[in-house]
């Protein structure tokens, strides 16, 4: 059974502790740029910015910013893993 009790390093994510849109995570078509950009640099900045792409990549996480990456990015590296 999987838990929903966020893991611990959940709550010491930037995206957690500031304010930000969470669309701009989770980027759609009327998401600006400016925005993504945004959270991109936030995750720049995240200390626990390879705990939360690690556990993207371990979920297969098709959507959204995880870890400082697009999901592109991140499909990249789950392909160039296999």
């Amino acid at each position: 059974m999987t838990s929903l009790t966020p893991e611990r390093w959940v709550r010491q994510a930037l995206c957690v502790t500031r304010p930000i849109n969470p669309d701009a995570f989770h980027p759609g078509k009327r998401t600006r740029r400016s925005e993504v950009a945004a959270a991109l640099a936030l995750c720049a900045q995240c200390p626990v910015r390879g705990q939360c792409l690690q556990n993207a990549l371990d979920h297969e996480d098709p959507w959204g910013i995880w870890g400082g990456t697009t999901e592109e990015q991140r499909a990249v590296m789950l392909r160039n893993a296999a």
